[in-house]
């Protein structure tokens, strides 16, 4: 079946999501590293970390792999 995005609203439902990291670089530019993982082992998602750049609210990388459902 389709692949829901972790960014999708209702990505709650299918996704785990805790704060991993914070990083901040030279200028001072905070960014948290969020851990996403599958609530079940039965869907095909995604793992692995989002990355948000705190003052803006932009997401700057995304470092997932695909698992497929049983």
């Amino acid at each position: 079946g389709p692949i829901l995005s972790p960014l999708h609203p209702s990505g709650i439902l299918s996704y785990k999501y805790k704060l991993n990291e914070i990083l901040t670089d030279e200028q001072g530019d905070t960014t948290y590293v969020i851990k996403i993982s599958s609530r079940s082992v039965g869907n095909s998602t995604m793992e692995g970390s989002l990355y948000i750049k705190k003052n803006d609210w932009v997401l700057t990388r995304v470092d997932v792999e695909m698992h497929k459902g049983r």
